[in-house]
């Protein structure tokens, strides 16, 4: 469909329209210094992109059993997460420039509503969403599409007057099941394809630039 057709527009958040690869580089390197763990600094990006388990079978974690691992970067993530989260550098200009056409947004995200609300907030950004659909405002998480049909109903629109903007394939995921356009935004060019879903590496490609 037509970007002039959509009736709303459900993004996801992080890594759609905040950028936490600093934050979670962060939270790592805390943990593994925490820790005394011996990583590749050359692979940090790599990290932020795989499991805990995974990196922790990567570094050399010596006698550090995975929970202590684990719990131990949870902390940090709690204590230092949200302050190193940032919009991405097109974020706001393409949500100005949706606003100016007057398609209303929402947020869909696993992150708590309250904690997402904040983060958009300390950016000037929340006033653009009239409903965020958080972690505790569904029974079942994408990518089961309860946060579709919820974003739906509030705004009273079709699921094909409807566009689902989303970093990960469980968003995409629950735009098919939801029955609404997918748009996978890939800025790290990981998929040349996927199933039938627009790919977009740049959020203003949404506002035709």
């Amino acid at each position: 469909m037509d970007r002039a057709m959509w009736r709303l527009f459900i993004f996801d958040l992080d890594g759609t329209l905040m950028d936490s690869t600093h934050a979670e580089k962060m939270c790592y390197v805390s943990t593994f210094d925490r820790f005394g763990m011996r990583y590749d600094a050359s692979r940090l990006d790599a990290y932020v992109n795989q499991s805990l388990e995974a990196t922790y079978d990567e570094v050399e974690h010596g006698d550090v059993p995975f929970a202590g691992f684990a719990s131990g970067f949870m902390t940090e993530a709690g204590r230092t997460f949200d302050s190193n989260v940032v919009p991405f550098p097109e974020t706001e200009e393409v949500l100005k420039g949706i606003h100016a056409m007057g398609i209303p947004m929402c947020i869909a995200t696993r992150m708590g509503g309250r904690r997402a609300r904040a983060l958009l907030a300390s950016f000037g950004l929340d006033g653009y969403f009239d409903l965020i659909i958080g972690a505790e405002d569904v029974s079942r998480h994408k990518p089961d599409p309860e946060c579709v049909f919820k974003a739906l109903k509030f705004h009273d629109v079709r699921a094909e007057d409807a566009v689902f903007v989303g970093d990960s394939p469980k968003d995409m995921y629950a735009a098919e099941a939801g029955g609404v356009e997918g748009i996978l935004i890939d800025r790290a060019r990981r998929y040349e394809s996927f199933g039938d879903h627009r790919i977009i590496r740049d959020l203003r490609e949404l506002i035709g630039h």
